[in-house]
């Protein structure tokens, strides 16, 4: 009887623990935010900018236009952390700033997917995939 009794407890330690690793995966399905930080990032497709997330909030954009290289400076914060919402503001060369948000998805150590929105309410339906390089 004592051995039906530790098999029947042992079992359920054990299915208790599986049960808890997969709530965790699926909540982290989307990713680690903080992959993105201290590390460029390349389109996958080459046509959008470079970018780079600092940890401290900085932000730098990167592109080539008419095979010139041009940086552009500003700052990110998280709109909404979970939803991976963030908004990111900016100097395009005009002395005005450019706001946007980037709606972060698939994180992973190697790329992630995201949308950008004008408003912080409507994303675009077009997804860019972006990749880290050591370049």
């Amino acid at each position: 009887m004592k051995t039906k009794s530790s098999i029947k407890t042992l079992l359920l330690i054990l299915l208790t623990i599986t049960l808890g690793s997969c709530s965790k995966d699926s909540n982290t399905a989307n990713g680690d935010v903080s992959l993105l930080y201290n590390r460029w990032w390349y389109d996958k497709n080459d046509v959008a900018p470079d970018l780079f997330f600092n940890a401290t909030g900085a932000f730098q954009q990167h592109q080539i236009i008419n095979q010139s290289s041009v940086f552009y400076n500003g700052t990110w914060t998280w709109e909404n952390q979970d939803q991976k919402i963030m908004k990111v503001t900016h100097d395009s060369g005009t002395g005005t700033p450019t706001t946007l948000w980037f709606q972060f998805s698939g994180i992973q150590e190697a790329q992630f997917k995201v949308k950008q929105s004008t408003d912080g309410v409507t994303f675009s339906n077009t997804t860019l995939v972006y990749r880290y390089t050591d370049e």
